[in-house]
């Protein structure tokens, strides 16, 4: 959804769906805002926290992690599932739907 933030309504593909996942107990892992490279959220060209998120998807070590939104302040968290980690085969797709345009 984050991505959605760079586009106007038009530009969307009308073809895209969210999708909504069932995962295994304990495998969240939440990365707070002190545990990013420093500058990661005033990098003009997101290679900062992108590599960051790169590296730990290459290591395979959580299944899904979550970081801070660069757009949306406060809160609100991006959520990454690896797909190339061992639990990804237990994780189970719960629903399927358009979101809002």
């Amino acid at each position: 959804m984050e991505n959605r933030m760079y586009y106007t309504l038009g530009e969307i593909n009308p073809d895209m769906v969210m999708v909504e996942y069932e995962v295994p107990e304990s495998s969240l892992q939440v990365f707070e805002e002190e545990q990013l490279p420093e500058d990661w959220r005033n990098d003009r060209k997101p290679s900062i926290a992108r590599n960051f998120g790169t590296l730990r998807l290459q290591a395979r070590e959580t299944l899904l992690m979550a970081f801070p939104s660069v757009i949306m302040t406060g809160r609100e968290l991006v959520y990454i599932i690896n797909p190339f980690h061992a639990l990804m085969k237990e994780v189970r797709i719960t629903r399927v739907f358009k979101p809002l345009h």
